[in-house]
C-alpha cells in the first residue's frame, strides 16, 4: 500500500507547491531505524531549538511549481518521496507529543503500517486519545486559532510547535485535534508530510473508486 502513496506524490507534487509553498517547511527528515514499532522517539534537551528564531532557521519554504524546470521538478519529486518516506516509518513507530485536550496531556501519536488509521494516546492509561481514518483528514493547520483551541502555552511557543489535523467522523462535523511538538523542526516534519500523505491517500482511493478504462 505504501509503494502505492508513494506513486501518488509525483501527481499531488505540483498541488503540494502551489497551495502550500508558503505552509510547507524544507528540511531533511529525521529517522531512527533502530527503534522498535510502538517506541516513541524520545528528544533530548540539547537537541531542541531554544528560541523561535532557532526553530525557524531549519526551513526554507519550497519554490511554486511554476517556478522550477522540469530537472527541478523530478529532484524535488524525489526528495518529497524520500521526506516522506522517512516519516512513515518513524510515525509506524510512534512519536513524542503532547495532546491538547483540557490542557496538555505527553503523548504519543502514530499510524498503522497500512496508513489508513491515525491515533494520538495519552502516555497516562486514563488519560484522553484520538484516533480517525486518514481519510477523514481534510486538513492539517498550524494556527491554534484556527483550530478554536486554547493552549497553556506562551504564545511564542505556541507559535512555533503547535498543529492540528482536522478532520471529521461525520460530514460536516469538523473536530481537531491539537498537538504540541518538541520542537518546530518536528511540528514542520509533521505538517508537510500529513498533508502529502493525505492527498496522496485520497488520490489512491479516488483510482480505486474510479471503473476500470476499456482498453
Amino acid at each position: 500500500f505504501f509503494h502505492g502513496v508513494l506513486a501518488m506524490l509525483t501527481r499531488c507534487f505540483p498541488c503540494c507547491c502551489e497551495s502550500g509553498a508558503q505552509e510547507q517547511g524544507r528540511f531533511e527528515p529525521l529517522a531512527d531505524p533502530n527503534l522498535e514499532e510502538g517506541t516513541a522517539r524520545q528528544f533530548p534537551e540539547s537537541q531542541q531549538p531554544r528560541t523561535k528564531a532557532e526553530q525557524s532557521s531549519h526551513f526554507e519554504a519550497p519554490p511554486s511549481s511554476s517556478r522550477l524546470s522540469v530537472e527541478e521538478q523530478q529532484k524535488e519529486k524525489a526528495r518529497l518521496q524520500t521526506m516522506v518516506r522517512e516519516f512513515a516509518k518513524a510515525v509506524v513507530q510512534g512519536q513524542e507529543c503532547q495532546l491538547v485536550d483540557n490542557g496538555l496531556h505527553p503523548a504519543t501519536y502514530s499510524i498503522d503500517k497500512s496508513l489508513q488509521t491515525f491515533k494520538v494516546s495519552a502516555l497516562s492509561p486514563s488519560g484522553p486519545s484520538v484516533t480517525c481514518d486518514m481519510v477523514q483528514i481534510v486538513d492539517v493547520v498550524r494556527q491554534a486559532s484556527a483550530a478554536g483551541l486554547e493552549v497553556p502555552l506562551p504564545a511564542d511557543e505556541t507559535s512555533a510547535r503547535f498543529a492540528a489535523l482536522k478532520f471529521e467522523a461525520q460530514p460536516g462535523v469538523p473536530i481537531f485535534c491539537g498537538l504540541i511538538f518538541p520542537n518546530g523542526y518536528e511540528r514542520e516534519r509533521f505538517f508537510c508530510c500529513m498533508r502529502i500523505l493525505r492527498w496522496a491517500v485520497d488520490l489512491r482511493r479516488r483510482d480505486q473508486d474510479s471503473p476500470a478504462q476499456p482498453s
